[in-house]
C-alpha cells in the first residue's frame, strides 16, 4: 500500500496529458482537445524549468512528440497525424530507451535515481539490472506500437483512441507498478542467480 501511495503522484503526472485530453474530447472535440493538450504540455515544460525540475528523456520524448504532432493537426485542416502519432510516439521511445539501455548509467537508472533524489552504488549486478530493465521498457513501447499500428487499421478512428487510451493507460500503471517493485526484482534476479551476489 505504501508502494501504491508513493506510485500515484507519479502516475497522475505521467497521465496528466492523456486526462486532459479526454475531457476536453468529451466536451468539446478533438481539435480543442489537441489544442488542450499541446498547452499542458507547454505549461508542464514551463513548470519544470522554473522549478528546475530535471526533464528526463522520456518526458521529453513523449511530450515533445506530442507538441509537435499536436502543432501539425492544430494547423491541419483536418486531424490526420493522430491516427499514427501514438505509434510513431511509442516507436521513437522504445529506440530511446534501447539506446538508453547502453552506457555508463542505463535509463531507467537515471530515472529512479531522479525520483528518489539518491544516487545508487555501483555494486555487482546493478548495472546489468538495470540495462535488463531499460530495454524491457524498450520492448514495452515497441509492443505497444504494433498494437496501437493494428488498432487504428482494424477499428473506426474514435473506438481506436477510446480502446488506445483505456489499453494504454492501464498498461502503463501495470509497468510502473512493475518499476516501483525494483528493489525486489534485484533482489529476485540474485535468489535465482541471473545478477552477480556482491
Amino acid at each position: 500500500m505504501n508502494h501504491l501511495g508513493k506510485m500515484l503522484p507519479a502516475i497522475g503526472r505521467e497521465l496528466a496529458g492523456t486526462i486532459i485530453f479526454w475531457l476536453v474530447l468529451l466536451q468539446f472535440g478533438l481539435k480543442a482537445a489537441i489544442g488542450a493538450t499541446v498547452l499542458f504540455v507547454c505549461l508542464d515544460g514551463g513548470r519544470h524549468f522554473l522549478r528546475g525540475i530535471p526533464i528526463t528523456r522520456i518526458w521529453m520524448v513523449s511530450n515533445g512528440l506530442t507538441l509537435v504532432f499536436g502543432l501539425i493537426d492544430l494547423h491541419a485542416a483536418t486531424p490526420f497525424m493522430i491516427r499514427y502519432e501514438a505509434v510513431l510516439a511509442n516507436i521513437i521511445a522504445g529506440l530511446v530507451f534501447t539506446v538508453g539501455a547502453h552506457g555508463r548509467k542505463p535509463m531507467i537508472q537515471e530515472i529512479a535515481e531522479q525520483r528518489s533524489g539518491r544516487q545508487f552504488d555501483e555494486v555487482p549486478g546493478r548495472h546489468l539490472f538495470f540495462k535488463a530493465f531499460t530495454l524491457a521498457w524498450a520492448g514495452y513501447f515497441f509492443i505497444k506500437a504494433g498494437a496501437y499500428l493494428w488498432l487504428v487499421q482494424a477499428v473506426p478512428l474514435e473506438q481506436a483512441l477510446a480502446i488506445r487510451s483505456v489499453a494504454g493507460t492501464a498498461s502503463f500503471v501495470v509497468m510502473l507498478a512493475i518499476s516501483a517493485r525494483g528493489e525486489k526484482l534485484y533482489a529476485l534476479g540474485q535468489r535465482w542467480k541471473l545478477l552477480p551476489v556482491p
